[in-house]
This record gives structure tokens, sequence and C-alpha cells, in this order.
């Protein structure tokens, strides 16, 4: 992945949010991590390899090209949107489906965080988890055990309803 492909995806799903004050705002950085690794997991073909972090799934080389992103500064999204008409139509629809299920839960920006770590988390688990589970309640149950004191049972369980809904497991 180029960071100008980054740039294009951002520029494409209207995520530059996730950008701005990034170098200094923790919940920025997690909320681009989580973003980028639920829209790749849509079938948006950005290359990155996640695996499994404290606060969910981490790319370390889409850290890096963020970084370099958000150091290059917003002259990145003057570039033209060249290549953006070949992401597909379910691609699109998945990814906007599954942000849109983000803000009705939503108050606020924390609140979004929140629920892209939850779902990031409840999907990596269930679809790269080791050993991976093989039920819903299995999966529940992993994802409480590493993660319980940060999200409810009854959060983890509506994360899985949500992700059942837009097709994502």
């Amino acid at each position: 992945m180029s960071q100008r492909e980054l740039a294009d995806y951002i520029q494409a799903f209207n995520i530059e949010r996730f950008l701005e004050d990034f170098k200094n705002d923790f919940d920025k950085r997690l909320e681009l991590q989580k973003a980028i690794y639920l829209l790749q997991e849509s079938g948006g073909d950005l290359g990155y390899h996640f695996s499994w972090y404290l606060r969910g799934p981490y790319s370390p080389s889409l850290a890096d090209d963020a970084y370099s992103l958000f150091f290059t500064g917003k002259e990145r999204f003057r570039i033209a949107r060249a290549g953006i008409s070949g992401i597909d139509r379910r691609t699109k629809d998945t990814f906007a489906n599954i942000f849109a299920e983000v803000s009705r839960r939503s108050k606020d920006r924390k609140d979004e965080s929140r629920w892209l770590e939850i779902l990031s988390s409840v999907h990596y688990l269930m679809k790269h988890g080791y050993p991976r589970p093989t039920t819903k309640e299995e999966g529940i149950r992993y994802m409480l055990n590493l993660k319980g004191d940060r999200f409810s049972r009854h959060e983890v369980e509506e994360a899985y309803q949500i992700l059942l809904k837009v097709d994502l497991l």
C-alpha cells in the first residue's frame, strides 16, 4: 500500500478527520487503525497486515503510513481521486453501513472510538483469532476474556449482531 493509495481511501470514505491532530490524540490513531481494518475487511484492497494488540487489531505499517501522511499535511488530500471509482459497490456499502451503525450508537467522538474498537476487535477475534471461535457464544466469551474490563457482554453481543447485519460475519 502506498501512502497515496491510503490517502485516496481516506478521502474516498470521508475519514480525513482521523488524521486531525493524529500525532497528539491517541483516540484519532486508534480510530484510524480500526476504521482501516474494517474497511479492509469490507473488501478494500489496502494490503495491511493486522495483528492483535491491547486495543484490538493493529498494523505497524499503517501507523507508519498514517504518521507520514499527517506530517506531509493536507496537500496529500488534494491529489486527484485516481482509482477511487475502482472501489467496488459492496465495499462502499458495507463500510458505509458500519459507520451508520457506529453513528447510531455514539453520543460523541469518544463513543465513536469505542464502537470502532469493539467492532474491529470482535471481528478480528471471530475471523483471525487463535484458536478461532466456532460459535457466537465461544466468540463472545473469548472477547470478554480479553476485554471484559473494557466492554460489557451486552456491547459485545450488540457488536456481533452489527457485524452479522453488515455481512462481515
